[in-house]
């Protein structure tokens, strides 16, 4: 299913290197830290969206063309949005930025499960999946700042 690639796209396009390159920069005790606050704590919203949109679309793949029940808009959406939560939540984590594209496909994750509830289930995944790959595509020809990663970490700021 695209929406797993469009995950994908979204942790490891830009959340995984600059968490590696700050992971990498930081002296041995921020790395500790570091390590356990990305690689730990936050991959915990991130591993339940996967799982919540996985539900989801065994739902939209069993029944296509039928309308999706409001539970299963709340599992794609949510579960969408909580892999973007986890990659704001790391992205300031790691370089003290707030991906704007992300928050504002966050909530636009939000008003399609308000809104979708007439919707085929093919016709509202399609348009969570767009609302991901503009996000992202928007994100890409903005571009982050070059490994701002780089702020004080060596010496030891958090």
């Amino acid at each position: 299913m695209s929406g797993a690639g469009a995950l994908w796209w979204s942790y490891f396009d830009r959340a995984a290197p600059y968490a590696e390159d700050y992971f990498e920069r930081a002296t041995d005790r921020e790395r500790g830290r570091f390590a356990r606050d990305f690689y730990t704590i936050l991959h915990f919203p991130l591993v339940l969206g996967i799982v919540m949109y996985a539900v989801a679309a065994e739902e939209v793949v069993a029944h296509p063309d039928e309308h999706l029940a409001l539970a299963a808009r709340v599992s794609l959406a949510a579960g969408a949005a909580l892999v973007l939560l986890a990659v704001i939540l790391g992205t300031w984590r790691a370089i003290r930025r707030i991906p704007t594209e992300r928050v504002v496909a966050t909530a636009t994750l939000s008003l399609l499960v308000l809104a979708g509830g007439s919707l085929s289930a093919t016709v509202f995944t399609t348009a969570a999946l767009a609302i991901l790959v503009v996000t992202l595509a928007v994100e890409r020809t903005h571009g982050w700042p070059e490994q701002v990663a780089a702020r004080s970490i060596v010496a030891g700021e958090r």
